[in-house]
């Protein structure tokens, strides 16, 4: 029990949306530097998403499980078209990330065929 009353020297990372941000408030009093460091990831116009996509599949480093892969122009420009909010014309963060996860995955499962 006294193991828990000790402080704790840790930092906590969380990510979540603007319109649930009021959740925290319920926090702040046994956390109160919480929010001292908060940003907000806005959403990406076309360019920002596409480089979002492209640039981190092309980093190549001992500290990466994926392998380095290229996407086609024509392929970015699908991805992109298909998230894109078609009002705004901009592109949720949240989405796209989902969307890169699936294509890493992919690219992970078709290395391991290959080196088979």
């Amino acid at each position: 029990m006294a193991r828990i009353e000790e402080p704790l020297d840790a930092k906590i990372l969380v990510s979540m949306r603007s319109d649930k941000l009021h959740y925290l408030e319920r926090l702040k009093t046994h956390l109160p530097e919480m929010l001292l460091n908060s940003y907000e990831l806005r959403s990406f116009d076309t360019d920002q998403a596409k480089k979002a996509i492209a640039q981190p599949a092309s980093l190549d480093g001992d500290g990466f499980i994926s392998p380095v892969f290229t996407i086609r122009e024509e392929v970015l420009d699908e991805l992109v078209g298909f998230l894109e909010d078609k009002i705004t014309r901009r592109i949720d963060p949240s989405q796209l990330q989902i969307v890169c996860q699936h294509i890493e995955r992919r690219m992970m499962e078709r290395e391991k065929k290959i080196k088979k």
